[in-house]
């Protein structure tokens, strides 16, 4: 078995915290309702601090990976994990970044529900985050990094706080309808106290096709995008957990580097895309009796900034919250944009992918002629999730 597992002094879990410096907080519920107290001995969390992406670039193929592993710890009611930057950069030694040159954290959270047959109901949630000073926030969201996880009789599922909403694409990748995102729980091998794992770093998947934003205009009413660099995406991390089959398993969050950027200026409805570096990951695993495999397929940089465009029949019309313009230029800075729930092609599976706007990302809307700017929320166009201009 090739790899490594890294060793580090390790900080306290906070059980029921109303809060907690730098906490990832995981509920667990049964059936929409707390779980007895009998049962608190049956739920674990088990977090994992992956290095940076640019850390994990430079290692060759078949490399052990130094995953920062956080023993697996006993879920009651909703349990804080406590890690701080300095516990990072402690664990790293000066020879792993556990944090990245933009501040931002790897990190994933298994929450395992042992079952009377031996086996467990696992979920598995990836994510962004970046310290504010006093707690984590998720990049992808802006806020406190939560997972809650009911492991129903029927049909276990997990969700990450934020992660509600995915708009899925037809065959010709248009967008459909929007639907509830959901991480998925698969069953798989009980992780004791005394499992042991590492990871391996495998092959590249260059230049999978991002589905970046579908945008509506008309005629007269010029749209260009721009994406600088330090635009940040948020892209779908895929897991296979004890070789189950390839999942969604949340998301990861990646930044165009210094010197990249692109603009580009369509007078139709039209789908922007961009492509991204995909690299696949191996955990191996042995417990008492048992040994299995967990896979990871992470994103892990841009290869072309918006690469390619085409024509979109958009599945929403203009809402209520429209403004009128008749001329002058007007330009989309904020908001994140919606998440499409097969926005990349990630070779072994469809994963999600979100933009979020910024003075380095931005849609800008010139008026030659009478039009409105519409938003999909009531905050109006420039601050929705999604927006677009019509006649």
């Amino acid at each position: 078995m090739t790899g490594a597992l890294l060793s580090a002094v390790l900080p306290a879990v906070t059980a029921n915290a109303a809060t907690t410096e730098y906490g990832i907080a995981v509920n667990m519920q049964r059936d929409g309702a707390p779980v007895p107290l009998q049962d608190f001995t049956t739920a674990e969390v088990r977090v994992r601090i992956w290095p940076s992406s640019d850390y994990l670039s430079n290692l060759a193929d078949d490399s052990p990976v130094p995953v920062l592993n956080w023993p697996a710890q006993p879920i009651i009611g909703t349990t804080e994990i406590a890690i701080t930057p300095d516990d990072l950069v402690a664990a790293g030694g000066g020879e792993v970044d556990y944090i990245g040159a933009d501040g931002v954290v790897d990190a994933e959270a298994q929450v395992i529900m042992r079952r009377s047959d031996g086996q467990a109901n696992v979920a598995s949630a990836s994510f962004s985050m970046q310290n504010t000073g006093t707690d984590w926030e998720s990049v992808q969201f802006g806020q406190a990094v939560a997972l809650t996880v009911d492991f129903s009789q029927s049909s276990p599922t997990a969700a990450l706080a934020g992660y509600d909403t995915l708009v899925s694409l037809d065959e010709n990748d248009n967008p459909v309808t929007e639907s509830a995102a959901a991480l998925d729980v698969v069953a798989s091998a009980v992780y004791d106290p005394g499992t042991v794992c590492s990871t391996t770093a495998k092959e590249w998947y260059y230049g999978r096709s991002e589905h970046w934003d579908s945008l509506n205009t008309v005629s007269g009413i010029s749209m260009q995008v721009e994406m600088d660099a330090g635009a940040s995406n948020t892209l779908g991390v895929g897991v296979n957990l004890d070789s189950k089959g390839w999942k969604g398993g949340g998301t990861a969050s990646k930044t165009v580097q210094s010197g990249a950027g692109a603009s580009i200026t369509r007078t139709t409805a039209t789908t922007f895309y961009n492509k991204v570096n995909y690299r696949r990951f191996v955990e191996y695993c042995h417990s008492v009796g048992y040994t299995w495999e967990n896979q990871y397929m992470r994103p892990m940089s841009f290869n072309d900034i918006i690469d390619n465009a085409k024509l979109y029949t958009g599945f929403w019309n203009p809402p209520a919250t429209c403004a009128t313009k008749s001329s002058g230029s007007y330009s989309k800075t904020k908001g994140s944009n919606i998440s499409w729930s097969s926005g990349i092609d990630a070779h072994f599976l469809s994963v999600s992918a979100q933009a979020s706007y910024s003075t380095n990302t931005k849609v800008t809307w010139t008026f030659g002629r009478t039009g409105r700017l519409c938003g999909t929320s009531a905050a109006g166009w420039a601050d929705s999730a999604h927006a677009g201009a019509w006649s």
